[in-house]
């Protein structure tokens, strides 16, 4: 009965760190996009606005 118990916390604990990983990426990506997003919108704008 305690091993099942433990080998479900085990599980939900990695799910846990799973979805906080998946978390941290999908934010470091979005902010990747819109870093990218700014840089492309920059290089394209006139010069002379400054």
């Amino acid at each position: 009965m305690t091993n099942h118990r433990v080998f479900e916390h085990d599980i939900i604990r990695c799910f846990g760190t799973q979805l906080i990983v998946g978390y941290e990426l999908l934010v470091i990506g979005y902010w990747l996009l819109v870093i990218g997003y700014w840089l492309e919108a920059r290089r394209y704008e006139p010069q002379a606005t400054d």
